[in-house]
């Protein structure tokens, strides 16, 4: 660093050297008290500036230090309007100026209380002139601080409950966006408010005055609600850093008036003494928090280079830990010592899923369904909802991939899930992946179903299991199975169950399908008693009685009149205009196309339930 300092005489001007200790020593005698405190202030300024702006994922303990060197009890505004300035202009680097931010909280927490206090008072504004861009990006910025604790959760609830009052589409979508960055901790710190605005949204959903792209944000939103919020792995975390748990929140009410403190923003003079004495204090207290923050910051690599060289999920872990719970399995006499020696290993959380895929690959290997691994995955089960959970996935893994699986291995496996279910160590949400029709269904999927129904009706027995499908808990994840709409789907659920022998099972179906073809013959024989009625300008008459008809050929008819699909082949017009002959509409139904067409569809169905 070099320092000039220029002489002015009459005629001459003589430049030279001055070195930077020296200048400053005689800025000190020579320059005013004014003159002085400005400089510094411009230096803090470009400091702070230049620090801000060289901040990423990689420098923030390095930017963090520098920042403390200044003086932040003077120049706190300009730190927070450069942070402001810089989270606008990058929004990718929300989350690492949010963790710088909720440092400086912890170390400074006037700094803090100011952010927030402007962050607010920039949402408020940018949200009476409808500027779109610039409201997202402080939501964003202050969801994060809510979730470092920076700020209170009730205000976050507030500013929801703000957004859905007189609710647009812009306002519901700003705070779908609001909730999906800081709903996980709103669902853990306050559930009750957090529930309230989903139900909120949930209403406006129903009412359906919002456009399409808002209903399917919501609908998003909810669905993110009901997998508890699971976070994104490319958020930025700094809890190395600071305990959370110790960081001081500040609460503030966005519909109060806001001390912005913008004095902060300028150069004010102050008295020398008090200006000299206030940089040796701060001094002193910058070195103290960059000490301690070095120090944390050691312990916690310790304390992780500690327990990483314990952990290790490798591939090569992962073998091994197979290769026991394979000894565990087989070395067992029976299926309790076998649950007490797989647990007894002691098994990660994020291992429980190895040892279930393990048993049921045991299970399938074997020549001969064996109960054993049914029993002990029923034991595990219940003492562990992770195994549960594990069991459940599994259940879904292997429906999808049935077509993978030899014949016997998939019967062994649907033995096993049916055991389970039978047992309820596993929840019947299962059967909610499984849609029963000819489109959607392979013949490896039909024997997986196939044998599933067959061994929890041996297992339940039939009266126990209908009551069990028709109670209210079970019966809205058996609607692919037992559908109670889609009258093809119907059909095709009633044959396929009286082919395997449980046709008890279809009763209510057999009901919704003659229930139907009572209401089309109905109205078939009102549609023409009115075409009668509107060609022939006489009294109706009984239709069994009419000339028109013919002494044998009345009853004929409504023979054929159960089935909508046979009617819908007919011309309709004929019988509206009155040039309805029964003869005719009987030979069409007794055309030979026809009934091949019949024959030759029973013959499909019958050559598939064999192969199954």
């Amino acid at each position: 660093m070099q320092a000039q300092l220029e002489v002015q005489n009459d005629d001459t001007r003589e430049i030279y050297y001055v070195p930077p200790f020296k200048k400053r020593k005689q800025e000190k005698t020579t320059i005013s008290n004014r003159v002085l405190q400005e400089k510094f202030w411009k230096r803090l300024e470009k400091n702070i500036k230049g620090e801000v702006n060289k901040l990423n994922f990689s420098n923030i303990e390095l930017v963090l230090v520098n920042i403390l060197k200044s003086n932040l009890v003077r120049g706190r505004g300009v730190l927070v309007n450069c942070i402001i300035k810089a989270q606008l202009s990058s929004q990718f680097y929300t989350s690492v100026i949010s963790c710088l931010s909720a440092i400086l909280n912890y170390n400074i927490p006037d700094f803090g209380s100011l952010l927030v206090r402007r962050l607010i008072n920039q949402f408020r504004k940018s949200f009476e002139i409808s500027d779109r861009l610039v409201c997202k990006c402080t939501l964003s910025f202050l969801a994060q601080l809510i979730n470092l604790r920076v700020l209170h959760e009730l205000t976050g609830l507030q500013i929801c409950l703000f957004l859905t009052e007189n609710f647009t589409d812009s306002s519901i979508e700003l705070c779908v966006c609001f909730l999906q960055e800081c709903g996980g901790f709103l669902l853990e710190s306050c559930q009750e408010g957090l529930s309230r605005v989903l139900n909120e949204l949930r209403v406006i959903l129903q009412e359906g005055r919002i456009k399409s792209r808002t209903q399917f944000l919501i609908q998003d939103l909810l669905k993110r609600w009901r997998n508890s919020f699971a976070k994104s792995s490319g958020s930025f975390n700094g809890s190395d850093l600071i305990d959370p748990n110790d960081q001081i929140t500040h609460f503030v009410d966005i519909l109060e008036e806001l001390d912005l403190q913008e004095d902060l923003d300028y150069f004010i003079e102050v008295d020398h003494e008090l200006f000299e004495k206030e940089n040796k204090l701060w001094d002193e207290f910058s070195s103290e928090m960059v000490s301690g923050l070095v120090e944390e910051k050691t312990q916690v690599n310790k304390g992780a280079t500690f327990e990483n060289s314990f952990v290790d999920y490798s591939d090569k872990e992962t073998a091994v830990l197979k290769k026991q719970i394979y000894l565990c399995i087989m070395n067992s006499l029976n299926f309790e010592e076998c649950t007490h020696r797989l647990l007894k290993l002691d098994i990660h959380n994020k291992l429980i899923d190895e040892v279930s895929s393990m048993l049921l690959e045991c299970c399938s290997m074997e020549r001969t369904y064996q109960k054993f691994f049914a029993l002990v995955a029923e034991r595990l089960c219940k003492l562990s909802k992770d195994y549960k959970l594990s069991f459940t996935k599994l259940f879904t893994v292997n429906y999808e991939m049935a077509y993978r699986l030899e014949t016997n291995k998939l019967r062994q496996v649907a033995k096993l899930f049916s055991y389970l279910l039978s047992k309820d160590a596993i929840t019947w949400e299962a059967l909610g992946i499984i849609t029963l029709s000819e489109q959607e269904t392979a013949s490896s999927s039909r024997i997986f179903i196939k044998v599933l129904f067959l061994e929890l009706s041996e297992n339940m027995g039939t009266q126990n299991l209908e009551q069990k499908l028709n109670s209210h808990t079970v019966n809205p994840y058996i609607e692919g199975i037992f559908p109670s709409e889609n009258l093809s789907k119907i059909r095709f659920s009633i044959n396929f169950f009286t082919a395997i022998g449980l046709s008890e099972l279809t009763t209510k179906l057999r009901e919704k399908i003659k229930s139907y073809e009572q209401e089309q013959a109905k109205k078939l024989s009102e549609l023409y008693l009115e075409s009668l009625s509107e060609n022939e300008k006489e009294p109706k008459h009984d239709i069994y009685s009419s000339s028109r008809l013919g002494p044998t050929n009345g009853s004929l008819i409504f023979d054929h009149f159960d089935s909508s699909e046979n009617i819908s082949k007919y011309d309709l017009d004929v019988i509206r205009n009155g040039r309805f002959n029964s003869n005719e509409f009987k030979s069409y139904l007794e055309t030979d196309e026809l009934k091949e067409i019949s024959r030759s569809e029973k013959r499909r169905r019958e050559r598939s339930f064999s192969r199954e």
